[in-house]
């Protein structure tokens, strides 16, 4: 088959495809309007990981508090901190520094 006989490919243009060439020479002719997308871009971006990410820690802090909660046992530790902190009062009254 010669080129003579082959039918014509015809590649359709993207409609929009006139005006994104016209809106990109546009954007790359003023530096500040690049530099002000970027920023918006970018603004957007952390935005988004914000809104994707919080939601999803504090699931996790939720889930990792309730099962540390049932694994040990925490009054122990309630117990021990008053414990160290009725020490360091009687240790200030003995120094004169805190009424008992």
């Amino acid at each position: 088959m010669s080129q003579e006989d082959a039918p014509e490919k015809i590649v359709p243009m993207h409609p929009a495809r006139p005006t994104e060439l016209l809106w990109m020479a546009e954007i790359l002719s003023n530096p500040w309007r690049i530099a002000w997308l970027n920023f918006l871009a970018g603004v957007s971006r952390g935005l988004g990981f914000a809104l994707g990410v919080g939601p999803l820690a504090g699931a996790v802090v939720v889930v990792a508090y309730k099962v540390v909660a049932h694994a040990v046992n925490l009054p122990l530790v309630g117990t021990y901190l008053a414990e160290f902190i009725a020490e360091v009062q009687k240790q200030m009254a003995q120094l004169g520094r805190m009424r008992p």
